[in-house]
């Protein structure tokens, strides 16, 4: 059990990945052989900060104190997983895993990949716990962000105070806001209120020094290639590891066993024409899964990938022929129809319906202001 992690929260990871239906693990293919190899130490010099950096560049102010915000399941048992592209079960030992963090409790929500070393979106604070006591003992050594909302990166100084060697990637575009996250707290409480505490816990700022800052296009150590990838948010990335591609958000969210794919499109800054850009950007690099935040690993990469690019149109077409209500009764019904009960409620949970309409509606109005009215 991992320093300062709860026995009860030890507990709750071994239980839960004793039930299969959980989809608590995910393999990811055959394994390779620099899977299973730690990313190499030593800093990626060409994005490392060094103090100040950050302020004079961004100008950005940091503030390091604490900043609040307002196994081995078989997937075969889930009905027709390999059929709807689920990944077949492993150990964590193939090298590549999704820890579950059990979002409020409920599980295939959130998922945090690790490769080795590395976590790929660490998730909130609120499942800081869940995450300490799968990880164990060993470190990380870097967490690659590929975008900075809470639900992916609240936990990022949480985990760097704990570990103060430990490197976070993230884009130029979002740095500022891991070391000062004034703005990303304010804008998040104006979005999720009273219910801040409750869903994403603390906010603590990343101290400057352990930023690595992209821009798309690098490969990091490891070989991690980055690619920008925005739409879903202006500061996206996405990584390419060894066929595997880990596409945060611009990937959809698809909760296993359903093939069923979201649009996550919360605001402040849905793009869509970026996005489809963006999802083009990821089939160029032929990929061989998916490996998504919400949630686990998808094997039918291209057929995910169409559907994405047919979805996004579908649901930014039906927000801006419908009012509110008629917009938020399709996507009810259509996540009712994805699957049982419990699967429904990890949809509407890791994509909530009304943040679906909000940014899409933000999309279309500012589009209006910017380019004129649409013609239907």
């Amino acid at each position: 059990m991992a320093p300062g992690a709860s026995p009860a929260a030890a507990n709750f990871v071994r239980r839960v990945a004793f039930f299969p239906h959980l989809g608590t693990t995910f393999a990811v293919g055959a394994p390779r052989e620099r899977t299973n190899r730690p990313m190499a130490r030593g800093r990626w010099e060409a994005g490392a900060l060094a103090p100040g950096d950050l302020r004079r560049t961004l100008h950005a102010t940091t503030n390091n104190t604490n900043r609040r915000a307002s196994p081995g399941a078989e997937v075969r048992d889930l009905p027709h997983a390999r059929e709807r592209g689920i990944a077949p079960a492993s150990s964590r030992f193939m090298g590549m895993r999704v820890i579950d963090l059990m979002h409020l409790g409920r599980a295939r929500v959130i998922g945090c990949w690790q490769v080795g070393d590395v976590l790929i979106d660490p998730g909130p604070t609120s499942c800081l716990e869940t995450l300490l006591a799968a990880v164990g003992d060993e470190p990380p050594r870097a967490l690659l962000l590929t975008h900075i909302h809470l639900d992916h990166a609240g936990a990022s100084g949480s985990l760097v105070r704990r570990w103060p060697d430990l490197e976070v990637y993230v884009h130029e575009r979002g740095a500022r806001h891991m070391a000062d996250p004034s703005r990303l707290i304010e804008s998040a409480t104006r979005l999720y209120g009273e219910d801040m505490d409750r869903l994403w816990g603390d906010f603590v700022a990343v101290p400057e020094a352990n930023l690595r800052v992209l821009s798309g296009g690098e490969t990091l150590p490891g070989g991690f290639e980055v690619a920008y990838t925005p739409g879903h948010a202006s500061h996206h990335v996405s990584y390419l590891h060894d066929g595997t591609a880990f596409v945060g958000d611009v990937g959809g969210v698809r909760i296993p066993p359903s093939s069923f794919v979201i649009p996550p499109t919360p605001p402040p800054d849905i793009d869509i024409e970026a996005w489809h850009d963006s999802i083009e950007r990821i089939i160029a690099w032929r990929p061989e899964r998916l490996a998504i935040t919400h949630f686990g690993a998808a094997e039918d990469a291209a057929r995910h990938l169409a559907e994405m690019h047919r979805r996004l149109d579908e649901q930014a077409e039906l927000s801006r022929r419908s009012d509110r209500h008629a917009f938020l009764e399709r996507i009810a019904l259509d996540v009712a129809a994805a699957g049982d009960p419990e699967t429904a409620a990890a949809y509407a949970q890791a994509a909530p319906k009304d943040q679906l309409y909000a940014g899409l509606e933000r999309y279309w109005r500012k589009r209006s202001e910017t380019v004129g009215p649409t013609v239907s």
